[in-house]
């Protein structure tokens, strides 16, 4: 069985969690007061920020603070590439990325980045940038 990847920006995961928003047709809805019927209007195709959690193996707390710092220059960088469960879903800005948990892990088997003494979560905030 082949093992899926899934990283942001090459840096890889164990897993990711969430929906990738891919750039869709923004529609508006019109009414009018006193005519019956409703009305579309397209506006053209949009992004919109959407969330993902990462979740990967450490060697220790400190290296996953040095990668959490890592996943932070991404912010300020050019649109890094999503995959998630071998799907390229194409380039993505990173807008935030924040820690939701970094916590000490014992007799953890296999992973990433072996030997763990750690697992890094963390909260992604990004938007699509393909055309």
């Amino acid at each position: 069985m082949p093992v899926l990847t899934n990283s942001i920006g090459g840096y890889n995961m164990l897993a990711i969690q969430g929906k990738p928003y891919t750039r869709q047709e923004e529609i508006e809805h019109l009414t009018r007061l006193g005519l019956d019927g409703d009305f579309y209007r397209r506006l053209g195709k949009h992004s919109k920020p959407f969330p993902l959690v990462s979740i990967v193996d450490v060697g220790s707390h400190t290296l996953g603070r040095v990668a959490y710092n890592a996943y932070i220059a991404l912010k300020d960088g050019d649109p890094v590439p999503v995959v998630l469960n071998s799907v390229a879903w194409g380039n993505y800005v990173v807008i935030d990325v924040e820690i939701a948990e970094l916590r000490a892990v014992h007799n953890f088997v296999g992973g990433i980045n072996s030997p763990s003494e750690a697992m890094l979560t963390c909260r992604w905030t990004l938007s699509y940038a393909d055309d």
